[in-house]
C-alpha cells in the first residue's frame, strides 16, 4: 500500500515537469525575438499580458474582484501599465490576515508552495505560489541577471534554494 501511495505523487510530479517544459516550449519563440522587437511590440505584448491578467484577476481572485469593484472599475478599466495604478496595493496586513482571499480560484491547491518572507521589515509573512510561476520568475532572474551585472559592473552569484511541499521529501 505505500508503493500505490506513492504513484499518484510520482505521476503528479511528471505531468509538473512536462507541464514545465511545454510552457518554456511555447515561451522560447517570444523569448528569442524580445531584445529585437521595436517599442511598439513589446507595448503591444505588454498590454496583452495585462489585459489578461487582469480579467483572470476580476473572474478568479476574490481580493481583486472586490478590490476593483470598490473602485467602479472592472477588468476591462485595467489594459496598460499606466491602469496598474487603479489597483490599490496590497497591505502585508491583508494578506497576513486572510490570504486565502488572494488565491486564484483556479488554482490547483495541490500543486501550491507555501513561500514565506524574511521577516526583515517585521513579521514574517507566508503567501502561496504554483510551480510554474516559481520557474517562471527563475527563467526571468536567469535572463536579467546578466544584463544587470553588465550594467553596474557588478559579477552576481547565483544561489540555489530548495522548494518542497509541506511535509515533502526533498
Amino acid at each position: 500500500s505505500q508503493v500505490s501511495a506513492r504513484k499518484p505523487r510520482a505521476g503528479r510530479a511528471l505531468l509538473r515537469r512536462l507541464s514545465l517544459t511545454a510552457a518554456l516550449t511555447r515561451a522560447i519563440p517570444f523569448e528569442r525575438r524580445i531584445p529585437f522587437a521595436t517599442p511598439e511590440r513589446l507595448r503591444a505584448a505588454q498590454e496583452r499580458r495585462i489585459a489578461e491578467i487582469a480579467e483572470l484577476a476580476v473572474e478568479a481572485v476574490p481580493y481583486y474582484r472586490e478590490a476593483l469593484r470598490r473602485g467602479g472599475l472592472g477588468s476591462a478599466d485595467v489594459r496598460t501599465a499606466t491602469d496598474l495604478a487603479l489597483i490599490p496595493l496590497v497591505r502585508r496586513e491583508s494578506l497576513r490576515r486572510d490570504p486565502e482571499r488572494f488565491l486564484s480560484q483556479r488554482a490547483d491547491r495541490d500543486d501550491l508552495i507555501a513561500v514565506r518572507t524574511g521577516g526583515s521589515t517585521g513579521e514574517p509573512v507566508t503567501f502561496m505560489r504554483d510551480a510554474r510561476s516559481l520557474f517562471i520568475r527563475d527563467l526571468n532572474l536567469r535572463r536579467f541577471t546578466p544584463l544587470v551585472a553588465s550594467i553596474t559592473g557588478k559579477r552576481f552569484r547565483r544561489r540555489a534554494y530548495l522548494l518542497t511541499t509541506a511535509g515533502g521529501a526533498t
